[in-house]
């Protein structure tokens, strides 16, 4: 999913501080406005939900592009006002409610369908053996909703949104809401959040919430991105990437077994990962946690302001020279997503915007971590600018080898979220909300690095294929990008090659 928004509870994202960098430095023009489509008219899907309707019949039944929201629900619980809530949140969003319709020519629209009584069933536990919260209810719990998040999504049948309760207890409950991705984001997500607990307060006072309307639904920008990125837009855009990723080789493995380089020069790898690749077609994905201390955070943070940079573009280039040494080439491409919504009119509407970034580095020539650092800030700042141009019309562009293993253009993507709440919302008429972990995830890319801070550290994670690495792997590899940190923090003027990955030990 894409970075966050700006919200009143945490500082910018990463892209959204570039893309007012780029504000102030008059970089960025106004975009025409958005104009709402007429009744009955064609309702074309945006070029990201083409991709993944493409996906969806090229590999049905799959689950790896549904978004999990899962939150436990604690004190006195007005069931029939979150039914209402969440009913309103999908009226209000036409997205919530559409399939996809085919014609006998493969031509895929939107069918938006009518709002309706929005299905909210709860599975009453509580009484099981075990029940009232218990650690063999809530494992029971975190099955059931698992069963239910990771089901698969029939776009063509299936509106993209589904929501189940579950009752522990009388003042426990799970809400548990799947989405599919074709209609949602990171961003949707807030906005899902907000206005979804807005109506709730307003139902349990009998009435729902006076929002204003969104300005467009999703269907309206899908249409005016595609007449707008055409022409000329659309060659300036490709011009910009084509010059960018030209000559781009395919992606050499990386190296999972352990291997470093011992510069950041080309060399010969082991064998990638631990396992052949085909084995992590259909193997799920996993998690693995780390974290960075405070006072690296804050070395790193005050690296980042005096490089007038972001918190993003030094861990972005942290992990450039990280995957340098275990691949053992200096020419870098790491995937970022973007939230995409520079368009006033986005601002408020649930949707799939979000677009991936390939951002590559050359880190050939040891130059100091700070030399890298002033690059990658131009890379980043430069990309941002060129944000429109879809990820799918980028690699139709380059037509790089496919191989349906593999992501195009790029195999680790990194992912910086703004700095994140306390873990309990509280202040819902007594009721308390947080989340609710599940242990299943899905990997889409070969390592999926998400990295948010919270009380002045770092917190972070790797998504990674479970056909590709074992989990010792994995934590070898955070153990040394940790190590790479606390090295770049403790002297960013240092050559690259004598930045340290291994660990004394």
């Amino acid at each position: 999913m894409s970075t966050s928004p700006a919200t009143g509870r945490g500082r910018l994202s990463a892209d959204r501080e570039a893309l007012l960098a780029q504000y102030l430095a008059g970089l960025v023009e106004d975009s025409q406005r958005i104009t709402p489509l007429r009744p009955g008219a064609a309702r074309p899907l945006s070029f990201a939900q083409q991709r993944l309707w493409f996906l969806d019949r090229l590999q049905p039944g799959g689950a790896e592009y549904t978004a999990s929201i899962v939150l436990r629900l604690t004190g006195r619980l007005d069931a029939p006002a979150l039914r209402q809530a969440l009913g309103a949140v999908v009226a209000r969003h036409e997205v919530l409610r559409t399939t996809i319709t085919t014609s006998p020519e493969g031509v895929a629209t939107q069918t938006v369908h009518p709002p309706a009584c929005l299905a909210l069933p709860c599975v009453d536990v509580s009484e099981l053996p075990g029940g009232n919260g218990a650690a063999g209810a809530v494992e029971l719990v975190r099955r059931l909703i698992e069963a239910d998040v990771w089901r698969s999504f029939d776009l063509a049948r299936d509106v993209p949104l589904r929501a189940r309760l579950v009752r522990l207890a009388a003042d426990e409950h799970v809400l548990a809401i799947a989405v599919h991705h074709i209609a949602f984001d990171e961003w949707s997500q807030e906005i899902l959040h907000r206005e979804l607990w807005t109506q709730y307060a307003a139902f349990q006072g009998g009435a729902p919430a006076t929002l204003a309307p969104p300005p467009i639904q999703y269907a309206d920008y899908a249409a005016w991105q595609r007449e707008w990125l055409a022409g000329d837009v659309l060659e300036r855009e490709l011009d910009y990437w084509r010059v960018q990723l030209a000559d781009l080789r395919p992606v050499t493995p990386f190296t999972g077994r352990g291997a470093v380089t011992t510069s950041t020069g080309r060399g010969a790898g082991e064998p990638p990962a631990d396992r052949p690749r085909e084995a992590a077609l259909d193997e799920p994905g996993a998690v693995l946690a780390f974290e960075v201390p405070p006072a690296t955070t804050a070395a790193l943070n005050a690296l980042a302001r005096q490089a007038r940079a972001s918190l993003f573009m030094v861990l972005l280039a942290a992990c450039q020279v990280w995957l340098a040494r275990h691949t053992g080439q200096p020419d870098v491409v790491i995937g970022t997503p973007v939230a995409n919504r520079a368009h006033p009119d986005t601002q408020h509407v649930v949707g799939l915007f979000v677009n991936t970034l390939v951002l590559r580095s050359d880190v050939s020539g040891d130059p100091t971590f700070g030399e890298l650092l002033a690059s990658v800030r131009r890379t980043a700042l430069d990309a941002y600018a060129h944000q429109e141009l879809p990820f799918e019309r980028l690699v139709d562009a380059l037509q790089p080898q496919r191989d349906r293993t593999r992501t195009p253009l790029f195999q680790v993507m990194l992912a910086v979220h703004p700095e994140q709440p306390p873990d309990d919302d509280g202040g819902l008429g007594g009721l308390g909300v947080c989340n609710f972990p599940i242990g299943r995830t899905a990997a889409k890319f070969d390592l999926a690095i998400n990295v948010h801070e919270s009380r002045g550290a770092l917190h972070g994670s790797i998504a990674y294929h479970t056909g590709l690495f074992d989990a010792a792997t994995v934590e070898r590899l955070a153990e040394r990008l940790t190590t790479l940190l606390a090295a770049i923090a403790d002297d960013p003027s240092r050559r690259l090659r004598d930045l340290p990955v291994l660990t004394p030990a």
